[in-house]
């Protein structure tokens, strides 16, 4: 009976001290406000706009990458064409190749983007 008893005084106490702390933690959990950000969407911040725009040494963009970086992130606003101008590109160190990541924001059945040579005009 005494060991019935104490393990009686013992869970009691056990129990009443997990509900003191729960409630402890629940009143510190209610003092701190918690803001998550809403959930961002790849935004179009500035799409190029439909035209030609030369790329190259003194073109528009200086390199392949730096138009395809533009392409990927801001998209376009209309028919894109990219004139190269120089006779060679090289690949940037880091990649094999140049990568044009996709889908282009903007770019649809009417809304292309075309890769062309320039047209020497004489």
């Amino acid at each position: 009976m005494r060991l019935l008893y104490l393990l009686f005084i013992f869970l009691f106490t056990v129990f009443c001290s997990y509900v003191i702390l729960g409630q402890e933690i629940g009143s510190i959990r209610k003092s701190v406000e918690y803001s998550f950000p809403e959930k961002i969407h790849k935004l179009v911040l500035d799409p190029l706009p439909a035209g030609t725009y030369s790329v190259g040494a003194g073109g528009y963009f200086p390199t392949i990458d730096s138009a395809f970086n533009k392409l990927s992130i801001d998209g376009i606003g209309g028919a894109v064409t990219l004139e190269l101008i120089d006779n060679l590109y090289a690949a940037p160190a880091r990649q094999f190749g140049f990568t044009l990541n996709g889908p282009i924001p903007g770019a649809g059945p009417n809304s292309r983007v075309t890769i062309n040579l320039l047209k020497i005009r004489m």
